[in-house]
Order: C-alpha cells, then structure tokens, then sequence
C-alpha cells in the first residue's frame, strides 16, 4: 500500500471525529460507510505487507479503534439525555394531568 492510502484512510478518520465533535450522527453514519468500503477494497487484496506498511495498518487500526470507542461513549450518553428527557416528559404529563 502506498503512503497516499494510508494518509487517505488517516483524512477519513479525522473526518469521522469531526462529525463526532459536532454531533452530526448522520454525517458521520454516511461517512463512516465510504470508510469501510475504502477499507474493503484497500485490505481486500493485500498479499505481502512491508514492516512500514504493517506498522502504519497498526496505526491506522488504533485509530479506528479510539474512534469507535467514542462513538460508543456517545451513543450510550445520547441514550442516557434521551432517557432523561422522556422521564422529564412523562411527569410533566402527569402533572399536567393532575391540575
């Protein structure tokens, strides 16, 4: 794999972070599937790596992985606001209902 590749995989990355960062889960859902598909394509017929091209595929691993991990603790936090909310609703109702 060329340096271009792997630089591009590293772009799609910082990209999905910033749709994390902004809170754009729809724009990070569509950017997310253009990355596995690169990524698809890009692993798909790789036969012998170089120790450069393995260290780098490591880094890029790592990447991933930190990003996916934040897209959990955000996902678990919106559940959590969503929750809330729907608690906060629920007794507004109540109490509407009440007077």
């Amino acid at each position: 794999m060329s340096d271009s590749q792997f630089s591009q995989l590293e772009n799609q990355i910082e990209i999905l972070n910033a749709h994390l960062d902004q809170n754009n889960l729809d724009a990070f859902n569509a950017s997310f599937i253009e990355f596995d598909q690169k990524v698809r394509s890009l692993f798909g017929n790789i036969n012998n790596l170089s120790p450069e091209n393995i260290r780098r595929c490591e880094d890029v691993f790592s990447k991933f992985g930190a990003l996916l991990q934040r897209a959990e603790g955000q996902k678990k936090n919106l559940a959590k606001q969503i929750g809330v909310h729907l608690s906060n609703q629920k007794k507004l109702n109540v109490y509407k209902s009440i007077k």
